[in-house]
């Protein structure tokens, strides 16, 4: 509600006020919610036609205006889940931040023309230290995020991969926890839900097969 300080437009000698119930409080315009001279039909409080002598005191409702949308732009990435056999069983990497407490998959943007099975290979090379090898599609996760007052929509592909040489000692400085971790553990430890759906993916996918032939073999 807009009110305006009386004292600032003083009336003089016992002269009418500039704005007085007939003419201020009249009919509502037809758009902005603008009160109109009753007399001359002319909008004196509202959008456009707004007089502070004559709407002193006078309630202005504006034309209601949504607030504008958040701005949203596309992001995509591409990591991997490197699998092996271990000494505890199924084993993946996991990389993580200690002062954040988080823990994720290796992972990353596309660097130019790349595809997705080349950022992939990169991302986790670089991060993890070991160099992978890409089995199969796991397929993608989705999820939003906001930077910097934009609303960010980011799809991340994922792949099984095998390792094929390197150490996680030759990992780079983005993360400075990287481990082997047993996958059961891993799904428990992952901080985000998403990705340990992925890490359940990876383990069907290398369990499956292999119980198909235990069962074969009893059989």
């Amino acid at each position: 509600m807009l009110r305006l300080d009386p004292s600032a437009h003083p009336q003089s000698h016992g002269r009418r006020p500039n704005c007085d119930a007939r003419r201020c409080a009249g009919r509502r315009g037809s758009r902005g919610g603008a009160s109109r001279d009753v007399r001359s039909g002319q909008r004196i409080c509202g959008p456009g036609g707004f007089d502070a002598r004559r709407c002193q005191g006078v309630s202005v409702k504006g034309s209601s205006r949504r607030a504008p949308q958040r701005k949203t732009s596309e992001a995509i990435s591409a990591g991997g889940v490197i699998v092996r056999p271990g000494t505890r069983g199924l084993e993946i990497i996991l990389v993580g931040r200690s002062k954040a407490r988080t823990w994720g998959l290796p992972k990353g943007t596309p660097d130019g023309q790349e595809s997705l099975s080349e950022t992939a290979i990169r991302e986790v090379r670089e991060e993890t230290g070991v160099l992978p090898h890409i089995v199969d599609s796991l397929g993608s996760i989705e999820y939003y995020f906001t930077a910097r007052s934009t609303r960010i929509h980011k799809r991340v592909h994922y792949f099984l991969m095998e390792p094929a040489g390197g150490d996680l000692s030759l990992h780079d400085e983005e993360y400075d926890l990287v481990e082997w971790v047993p996958i059961d553990d891993a799904v428990d430890r992952l901080t985000y839900p998403n990705e340990a759906s992925i890490a359940r993916r990876a383990r069907d996918r290398v369990l499956g097969p292999l119980a198909d032939n235990v069962a074969a073999g009893e059989g």
